[in-house]
């Protein structure tokens, strides 16, 4: 899932993050939202000042906030996680899910020309790759 994939991912900077402007933020605000948005600015303006790395930061921010409102949501857990058999095989679909999450984002950061970007983020999402 994405939390494994950033637990793992750049350990580092991660780190870093977590103690020095996640935490910070966090007990500042009391609101995890803006604590994991500044975190993930950090990380993408630490790679390079750009609009393509702030729409890298906007993009992985908004989706594990959406992963952390899902796997906290009742309905989500009741339905899928007591299941041993749902477990089993949602343990692939959470890798593909993850995988092409994370693609979509190193999509927003390939390109320096900020419309090419937007464009192949916008084709990835749309299943349009073969006109790429």
């Amino acid at each position: 899932n994405i939390s494994e994939f950033w637990k793992r991912y750049h350990m580092s900077l991660g780190a870093w993050c977590r103690r020095n402007v996640y935490f910070p933020v966090l007990m500042n605000t009391r609101n995890p939202h803006l604590a994991i948005f500044f975190a993930f600015l950090t990380m993408g303006l630490w790679h390079h000042l750009t609009v393509n790395w702030s729409m890298w930061a906007l993009h992985h921010s908004l989706g594990v906030m959406l992963i952390i409102f899902l796997a906290n949501s009742n309905y989500f857990t009741a339905r899928f996680l007591l299941s041993k058999r749902l477990q089993a095989l949602w343990r692939p679909i959470a890798v593909l899910i993850t995988v092409f999450f994370v693609t979509g984002g190193t999509s927003m950061v390939h390109f320096e020309e900020i419309e090419t970007s937007f464009s192949l983020y916008a084709r990835f999402f749309t299943f349009d790759l073969i006109n790429i």
